[in-house]
């Protein structure tokens, strides 16, 4: 199983219970329209790491069930930041408790836009990077299975640019040499909108699973 990596809190099988996922309310959203580094980086770990990592262990079954393996959640820390705040931050899965950088692997996170669902492949995956973008296609992509938000393609991880799968025809020559190139990876995403996430509360795990299963079939490398 190829799928799932750098500074990176996990947790492994002896940790105490985690807390409950109760949700994201609208406060962890507003974390990312502050500009100050120093603040915005207080209120993302105040507001949406506890919250990324009870999500990111109470997913841990369930994400292990169905990669067939042990899996380890990873919230995001930032550390190499010190003046630009992040646009967004997650908790990834890997099949490693040393972190899921180096593994192709499932990200679930918040921006100020709202939530996301990542199946990621970043640079330091090396070929396996290489191999997930070899197994993509238009065809392959709009096969995937239908949900409520379509699945969009970006081919530099943070979705500067992002395509849905629907409309990836007429660009994927130059979207693939791109995703090959741009070292910060390349990703399948799938949005949910601020306040859809908010109302959903702690129900938003269950999304995320059926998220989640609509790009299991791209998740592993054989």
């Amino acid at each position: 199983m190829g799928i799932m990596c750098a500074n990176r809190l996990s947790a492994p099988a002896s940790a105490a219970p985690a807390a409950v996922f109760a949700g994201f309310p609208a406060a962890v959203f507003e974390v990312f329209r502050q500009e100050d580094f120093d603040a915005c980086m207080a209120a993302l770990r105040r507001e949406a790491t506890p919250r990324l990592s009870a999500l990111g262990q109470q997913l841990v079954p369930a994400l292990s069930a169905r990669l067939q393996a042990a899996a380890y959640a990873h919230v995001a820390r930032h550390l190499r930041r010190r003046v630009h705040p992040p646009e967004d931050t997650w908790v990834a899965w890997s099949t490693t408790p040393r972190g899921y950088k180096a593994q192709v692997h499932f990200e679930v996170g918040v921006s100020r836009r709202g939530g996301f669902v990542r199946l990621a492949a970043l640079a330091e995956a090396g070929p396996a990077k290489a191999a997930f973008i070899g197994q993509l296609s238009p065809a392959r992509l709009q096969a995937l299975p239908p949900g409520p938000s379509p699945v969009l393609f970006t081919p530099d991880h943070h979705g500067a640019v992002k395509v849905p799968a629907a409309q990836l025809d007429a660009d994927w020559v130059s979207l693939e040499r791109q995703a090959r190139r741009v070292q910060s990876g390349v990703a399948l995403v799938i949005e949910t909108p601020a306040e859809a996430v908010v109302r959903r509360g702690a129900q938003w795990a269950d999304d995320v699973l059926a998220a989640i299963d609509r790009l299991l079939p791209l998740a592993s490398l054989g």
